[in-house]
């Protein structure tokens, strides 16, 4: 929570300051991989179908993106305003 809270403050405050959401992840996972006695076992349980699903959905979402397909769609749209 701590480094959440940091990172909403580097946007606010900070805005050129690069602080990743990855270096939370990391910084959440490493203790509990180095330091646990199980963390073979906890790497094992590890929900990887789901993981490689994401990523490659992100690599998907961002071609289709970068190929232009839906931009003329969205310029179409009307935004909603309050």
């Amino acid at each position: 929570m701590v480094l959440i809270a940091a990172k909403i403050a580097s946007v606010t405050l900070a805005p050129d300051l690069d602080f990743r959401l990855t270096y939370i992840a990391l910084a959440a996972a490493l203790p509990i991989l180095i330091g646990s006695a199980r963390r073979v076992e906890l790497v094992r349980r590890i929900d990887w179908h789901t993981l490689i699903f994401f990523a490659d959905l992100f690599v998907l979402m961002e071609s289709v993106w970068r190929s232009g397909l839906f931009q003329p769609l969205i310029e179409g749209v009307p935004s909603i305003s309050p």
